[in-house]
Order: C-alpha cells, then structure tokens, then sequence
C-alpha cells in the first residue's frame, strides 16, 4: 500500500495501518524515562484496541463456517 499524504484521506484501515507502523512494539531503551515507556505504551495500547476491533468486525460480518 502506497502510503497517503493527507491522513484525512486515508480509509480506516490505511489509518490504523500506519499508527502500527509509527506506534510499533518495542522494549523500554536505556535512555527512556519511565513517563515516556508509560506514555509511549499507552499510545500503542490504542492501536492494538483500535486492530482488534476491526478483527472482530471483521470475523463478525464473515463467520466461517464450521464442518
């Protein structure tokens, strides 16, 4: 995917895809204040809500099948 200049334009998944890229997983660096892995965590706390919602939209409007 071709990212987007203009954040307003983007779909939601296109959002959500690039708060995954700009917030990823990541341990506490030596240098980083426990404030800042606090509010960092925080943010990728969003996004991690934000791909499990669409997941479960997602499941919701296609069930799979059980045989």
């Amino acid at each position: 995917m071709k990212q987007k200049e203009n954040l307003s334009t983007m779909t939601v998944h296109e959002l959500v895809d690039w708060l995954d890229k700009q917030y990823p997983h990541r341990c506490i660096r030596e240098t980083e204040s426990t404030a800042d892995a606090h509010r960092r965590a925080g943010k990728r706390d969003v996004v991690d809500t934000l791909i499990n919602r669409l997941q479960r939209e997602e499941n919701a409007s296609h069930p799979q099948i059980s045989l």
